[in-house]
């Protein structure tokens, strides 16, 4: 079973995306930070990363900076949610897909199923 982790600071959010993705058969962890995902992955390796772009204290592309830095999910895609869809796309964070808010449900889920087999 593919594991998926879902990184927003907006609980709704991260809700509605833990229980779709459950639904659609998918293991999912969810963590309301960079901080909360950072501990995570040191503890568990991950198919797929799906982040937020715009939380406080650490901001989506702070976390994959990180992420690639201390070689936490190397290999592993992470595709960033956000509806500055295009700012982030202009600051060509390491990623691999920039999904832009509100989301297109069968454009995530595609994405998630193209990228997740690595």
């Amino acid at each position: 079973m593919m594991s998926i982790l879902i990184v927003d600071d907006e609980f709704d959010s991260r809700r509605a995306l833990e229980i779709l993705l459950e639904l659609q058969g998918y293991e999912v962890s969810s963590a309301a930070g960079g901080s909360e995902a950072l501990a995570m992955l040191r503890e568990k390796e991950f198919d797929v990363i799906l982040t937020d772009w715009m939380m406080p204290v650490m901001s989506g592309g702070e976390l994959i900076s990180r992420i690639r830095a201390e070689k936490l999910a190397e290999g592993i895609p992470i595709i960033v949610l956000t509806a500055a869809s295009e700012a982030v796309r202009s600051a060509r964070p390491p990623c691999v897909r920039v999904i832009g808010k509100p989301l297109e449900i069968p454009a995530l889920l595609e994405a998630i199923t193209e990228l997740g087999v690595h």
